[in-house]
């Protein structure tokens, strides 16, 4: 079987053209044993049209913190390229590949549309050909808005739909796209609503627990405890726990789960700690020595006179459930209530991505799964200073669905055919390399991703065990 996989993002390289240098991320595309580059430094085509935006002082990107805002990039993005539609109707019959994104850009979650479209739009620059449009539709955040703004982005002829972001929003366009045959690249990471043609982008939780697991599993902890948040989230996370601490053949001793928006959450950390019990134990401990009365006796007494609990806890590791924030106030109220983060290791998932751990020292030395963040990295630089703001964690999903999307156009057009957005497509076996690393479909559009370990340090998280980079050596 051939798994070469199909990268949609190489690290940035260094391309000279005559009397400038720039610096751009890259795209390679394996097909078979053949990596065929269509983008950077590789690329004429790719390389022409960047060239002869940068001789237009207009599309200069805004340097970070420079005032620009987003309306003011749109309107400089427009003097230089059409392939942006934005709601407005757009013959469906004008020969170009057609991807509608369907995003929130306007209600309560704008801002993350508006950065999924920036996002989106560094792709269509590094990765698109001159037949590719993006055809941008608003859903305003509702199931409702969603399955009006699918109706709309196919009846202008879209091949391909990306987004929506919520899984609701996916329930409400999946009927419409399957009517049309119209393929969904969806950015939930609920893989309940994949299937029927919607692939789910998102990265699912039980993926990261699998990942994470797997780790502490080969590094001879065997016994689990869980800390989280009472919610659909922290349900699924604690099922994906069940299921992986069994396939691992640990045991999972615990489960708390905790109300997130409650103001003290010590009743759900001393349950967890078992902090009565091992307080009383050691009362009991203290009790039966002084009764002894003897040198020994009162020798053993003084070495537990500032301790509060005696006793193991019944986990090697915890995880803890939620978010970033969460794990901040979560991780210092574990340790103390006595469970030491140097005996007990602390787990989390990717939604610690991003967030700055280190200066809290009961995290430290703690372990997650998250992408690897080297591509990451490189996209948030281009990003900033493209907007002048960073952008939010999940714009990696817009850039790597545009990606593809891209890809596959691309490839049609260096045959001379037409591009197919079809199950075949999206369901090879050896998957796609973007800027969250290697991932793949499956037929009932649920998405495989290659993950890396990271350890809390410091400074910054480090990289602990390596994402792979294929999925030749993975189980299918």
């Amino acid at each position: 079987m051939d798994l070469s996989v199909t990268f949609l993002t190489l690290p940035p390289r260094r391309c000279a053209n005559p009397g400038t240098e720039r610096q751009s991320l890259g795209l390679g595309l394996a097909v078979a044993a053949s990596l065929f580059l269509l983008a950077g430094c590789a690329s004429s085509n790719l390389d022409n049209r960047s060239q002869d935006t940068q001789a237009a002082p207009e599309t200069s990107a805004p340097a970070p913190g420079d005032g620009k805002d987003i309306a003011d990039w749109d309107e400089r993005f427009s003097q230089f390229d059409n392939r942006v539609v934005r709601g407005e109707a757009t013959d469906p019959d004008d020969g170009s590949v057609k991807v509608a994104m369907l995003l929130p850009l306007s209600g309560q979650h704008e801002q993350v549309g508006q950065a999924l479209l920036n996002a989106s739009q560094v792709a269509l620059f590094d990765l698109a050909g001159e037949n590719f449009k993006l055809v941008v539709q608003d859903t305003a955040g509702t199931p409702e808005g969603a399955a009006a703004a699918a109706q709309t982005a196919i009846a202008q002829g879209a091949d391909l739909i990306i987004g929506p972001l919520f899984s609701t929003s996916v329930e409400a366009v999946k009927p419409v796209a399957q009517a049309a045959d119209v393929k969904v690249l969806a950015f939930s990471s609920n893989r309940e609503v994949g299937g029927d043609g919607v692939y789910v982008m998102g990265l699912a939780p039980h993926l990261q627990v699998e990942r994470i697991i797997a780790y502490a599993s080969a590094q001879g902890l065997r016994q689990f405890g869980i800390l989280a948040p009472e919610t659909p989230y922290g349900q699924a996370v604690a099922q994906a726990m069940r299921d992986a601490v069994e396939r691992n053949e640990g045991f999972l001793t615990r489960v708390i789960f905790y109300n997130p928006t409650a103001p003290d959450l010590s009743p759900e950390v001393r349950s967890l700690a078992n902090y009565e019990g091992r307080q009383a134990a050691l009362n009991a401990r203290k009790q039966a020595l002084e009764a002894a009365g003897d040198a020994a006796s009162r020798r053993a007494l003084a070495r537990l006179r500032n301790i509060e609990t005696t006793g193991s806890l019944e986990y090697d590791a915890i995880l803890l459930a939620g978010t970033a924030q969460q794990a901040l106030s979560l991780a210092p109220l574990l340790a103390y209530y006595d469970v030491d983060p140097n005996i007990v290791r602390f787990l989390g998932t990717s939604l610690w991505d991003g967030a700055e751990l280190g200066a809290e020292p009961s995290l430290q030395g703690s372990w997650f799964a998250a992408p690897a963040p080297d591509y990451w990295q490189d996209f948030k630089t281009r990003y900033t200073e493209t907007y002048g703001t960073a952008p939010p964690r999940v714009a990696s999903l817009a850039y790597d669905a545009t990606a593809l999307a891209a890809v596959v156009a691309a490839q049609a057009e260096n045959a001379g055919v037409d591009p197919v957005f079809d199950d075949v497509t999206f369901t090879q076996a050896s998957g796609f390399a973007g800027i969250d690393g290697i991932f793949r479909f499956y037929a009932n559009g649920e998405s495989d991703r290659g993950l890396a370990v990271l350890a809390v340090e410091r400074d910054a998280p480090k990289v602990i065990d390596p994402a792979p980079a294929s999925f030749e050596n993975l189980i299918n």
